[in-house]
C-alpha cells in the first residue's frame, strides 16, 4: 500500500536527509536564526493608512484554514507586522499548538499579520524555503516548547529574542542549494491552499442554490463552470 506524503512530510524528510546530512553540515559552526534572516518588519498603523483593505494573516484565520482574510482597514484596531514577500510567520502563543504559518501573500493588498506572529523576514525563495524547513522541524517546536513563559496554557508565550536565537549548523552555499530543491513543493503547498479556498468559496455559493432549488443537478458541470 502506498503513502502520499504531504508538502511538509517531504520538506522534513530531504531537510533530514539532505541539508542535516551533509558532511559540510555536520561539521559546521552553530548559529542562531537572527544571523540568517531579518527579523523586524513593517508597521501597519490602521489610524494613519491610505489602505482600503488588507490581507490579514490572524491567528483565527490560521486556526481556520491557514488562509488570510481580507479586511477592511477601518476594521483593524490594533497595529499589525507588514508580510513581505518571502516571509514565515510563527505564533510566540501557546507552543505546544504549532503555528508556522507559510504566507500565501496578495500582489494587489497589503499583506499584514497579528503580532502574536513572529516573521522570519527572507529576501529571495530559496532562503524563505530553508527557514521554513528549520522553524517547521520539530526540534525547532520542542525549542519553543521549553522556552516558553506563563503559568497557564493561555497565557504561554515566547519571547521574540528566544525564538530568534535557536541555533543551528548552517553553511550557506548548502542551505541556498537545499532551498533550491525545495522551491517546487512550497509552491504546491501554496497553490493547493488558495485551491482549497477556491472550493469553498464554490461550495458557499452553490449550496444556498442547491437547497432553494434553483439548481437543476443534471447539468452541474454548466453550473461549476459558470459559479
Amino acid at each position: 500500500m502506498s503513502i502520499l506524503l504531504t508538502g511538509d512530510q517531504l520538506i522534513d524528510g530531504i531537510f533530514n536527509r539532505v541539508y542535516l546530512g551533509s558532511e559540510l553540515v555536520k561539521n559546521a559552526s552553530r548559529v542562531k536564526l537572527s544571523s540568517i534572516i531579518r527579523t523586524k518588519s513593517g508597521t501597519f498603523n490602521p489610524k494613519k493608512t491610505s489602505e482600503v483593505f488588507v490581507n490579514h494573516f490572524s491567528m483565527p484565520a490560521f486556526d481556520a484554514a491557514r488562509f488570510p482574510v481580507v479586511n477592511t482597514a477601518s476594521d483593524i484596531k490594533s497595529n499589525k507586522n507588514v508580510v513581505e514577500p518571502f516571509s514565515i510567520l510563527v505564533s510566540k502563543m501557546n507552543p505546544d499548538v504549532k503555528r508556522v504559518w507559510l504566507p500565501n501573500t496578495s500582489k494587489e493588498l497589503l499583506n499584514v499579520a497579528s503580532t502574536e506572529f513572529l516573521t522570519f523576514n527572507a529576501d529571495v525563495p530559496e532562503m524563505q524555503a530553508f527557514v521554513y524547513a528549520v522553524v517547521n522541524d520539530k526540534r525547532y517546536q520542542k525549542y519553543l516548547e521549553s522556552n516558553a513563559t506563563g503559568s497557564t496554557n493561555s497565557r504561554q508565550r515566547v519571547l521574540p529574542r528566544v525564538a530568534y536565537s535557536y541555533e543551528i549548523p548552517y553553511v550557506k552555499e548548502v542551505a541556498q542549494q537545499f532551498g533550491f530543491q525545495i522551491v517546487d513543493i512550497m509552491d504546491m503547498i501554496k497553490l493547493n491552499k488558495e485551491q482549497n479556498q477556491h472550493l469553498i468559496r464554490l461550495r458557499n455559493v452553490l449550496l444556498p442554490k442547491l437547497l432553494a432549488g434553483d439548481i437543476d443537478l443534471s447539468n452541474i458541470k454548466t453550473v461549476m463552470n459558470n459559479a
